[in-house]
């Protein structure tokens, strides 16, 4: 059935903005844990739907931080831990959210620790999209040299995976590697 995939995922995505939408009084830890059983229901396919809904429509302005789809997106980004570099690489690129900053603004809003910052920023940096790699070249380096001033080591993943060319000088730069 061809048409089966695309009408499953758009009704998984609108599930997921009404959920979002009428939380019905849950903790954001409580709606996070909701939408992550009806990701599991639907396996990789239902998580990279969940984030990208998530990341869809969000707003930087005063008080994001305190949006239930911002708390619930940063619950979601910690549970992704295995698959978060390219979840997080295929769900932006497909929920079209391409500006200037987007991706400091998103960590800056949700949280996120450093570390992850690094493993989005080079999973973003190897995006096929030239706009989106360019944002994640300048995002990693920044975020590399964080780490460098905090005398702090890559990632393991980030050590030991692929990284583009233009990355290599400035890590072992930074790193010696």
């Amino acid at each position: 059935m061809p048409g089966t995939q695309p009408a499953l995922a758009s009704a998984l995505s609108s599930q997921y903005r009404l959920l979002l939408r009428s939380p019905g009084g849950l903790s954001s830890a409580s709606l996070c844990e909701e939408c992550l059983k009806l990701a599991d229901l639907f396996g990789p396919g239902g998580r990279l739907s969940l984030l990208r809904v998530l990341l869809e429509d969000l707003d930087f302005g005063s008080g994001i931080g305190n949006s239930p789809k911002v708390k619930v997106l940063g619950h979601v980004l910690g549970a992704l831990v295995p698959n978060l570099p390219s979840l997080f690489c295929q769900a932006v690129l497909a929920a079209s959210v391409r500006r200037e900053s987007y991706l400091r603004e998103l960590c800056a809003a949700v949280e996120l620790p450093l570390e992850r910052q690094v493993e989005i920023g080079l999973a973003v940096a190897q995006a096929p999209h030239p706009g989106w790699s360019a944002e994640g070249v300048s995002f990693l380096k920044e975020k590399v040299s964080e780490l460098v001033e905090r005398g702090a080591v890559l990632p393991e993943g980030v050590r030991h995976g692929t990284v583009r060319e233009e990355l290599t000088e400035s890590l072992e730069a930074c790193f010696g590697d």
